[in-house]
């Protein structure tokens, strides 16, 4: 059955029992091997469908991973599955299919349950956005699997850079232009591409946040050292924490910092580069605060390929 952390508004997995609740499973395929997390915890034919997104980029990984995956798919769902491609760097590709595929279905007698783990943030927000468009918000399972552990010896950023910086589409403030800009910047393992945001926005006012507690206490003081070269610039006083695995903690937080920071007085900006159940807080706050403030994309210079997450760690039920 269920466990529950009593200190967080999340669920650990552990043969859960998603009928009735799951009737649509939506994944997505990866090159991390976490991409099976879920799926290997889900016993029986809980879905009546599933629909996995499929990124183009050439992988070798995640050409394995995926071939896992579909099998899995096959025995968790009575009616097999629907793959839909798209892209990393062009995450809308494939939405609007999708939001077709839900016009097939009723949110009233209809349930869906998605596997965030390996989705990009940005495509992660405008699904997740999709979802409560079509009317599934209140009937929607978020599930998160972490990874193991990170490939850290060479201790070098998940990427480099970062090629360019764009709104996501539908997250964009409408706050006048002419206040002062306040930069919000949840920190990751991406040093360089957070300190390349920061100099290209020259922000008045920034804020980083680092996810505390980390997945792991061994992890603890790993995201300050990755970004260390930010925070000797801006200050350790302009360093803020949230959890990284509760996302109702991250919009907690995120309404303390609207006290001090005001909407009506400062234009906000938000990067997401934490971890993807603080970007799912962030979306909880945005949908209570829509054009408010904006959500940011860097895209980033060059990966990293030699530091990406390995194995399977927990799975949590998010909401």
């Amino acid at each position: 059955m269920m466990q529950k952390n009593e200190n967080l508004n999340i669920h650990l997995i552990n043969d859960f029992n998603l009928k009735k609740r799951g009737n649509i499973l939506i994944t997505s395929s990866s090159f991390e091997e976490r991409c099976l997390g879920s799926l290997n915890k889900i016993d029986g034919n809980e879905f009546q469908k599933a629909i996995i997104f499929t990124y183009e980029e050439p992988s070798e990984d995640r050409d394995k991973n995926l071939k896992k995956q579909k099998q899995k798919l096959n025995s968790l769902t009575q009616n097999g599955f629907e793959e839909i491609f798209t892209s990393s760097k062009n995450p809308l590709k494939g939405l609007d299919e999708f939001a077709q595929y839900l016009k097939n279905y009723s949110p009233k007698s209809t349930a869906l349950t998605i596997d965030i783990s390996t989705f990009t943030k940005r495509h992660m927000l405008l699904l997740v956005k999709t979802i409560e468009e079509h009317g599934f918000w209140e009937n929607t399972t978020i599930l998160y699997t972490e990874p193991l552990d990170y490939i850290t010896n060479l201790f070098l950023p998940l990427s480099m850079g970062i090629s360019s910086i764009s709104t996501i589409p539908g997250f964009v403030s409408n706050t006048p232009s002419n206040l002062p800009l306040f930069l919000l910047i949840f920190l990751g393992y991406e040093g360089d591409r957070a300190y390349s945001l920061h100099s290209k926005m020259s922000p008045n006012t920034t804020k980083l946040i680092i996810p505390d507690p980390p997945y792991r206490e061994e992890w603890r003081g790993r995201t300050k050292k990755m970004n260390k070269h930010l925070i000797k610039i801006l200050g350790e006083n302009k360093l803020d924490t949230a959890h990284s695995l509760d996302p109702y903690q991250v919009k907690k937080k995120l309404y303390e910092l609207e006290k001090e920071h005001n909407f009506d007085k400062e234009k906000w900006v938000l990067s997401p580069l934490g971890t993807k159940p603080q970007t799912f807080g962030i979306y909880l706050f945005w949908r209570e605060n829509k054009h408010s403030f904006s959500i940011v994309y860097a895209s980033p210079l060059k990966h990293n390929v030699r530091f990406y997450s390995t194995g399977i760690g927990n799975t949590w039920v998010l909401k």
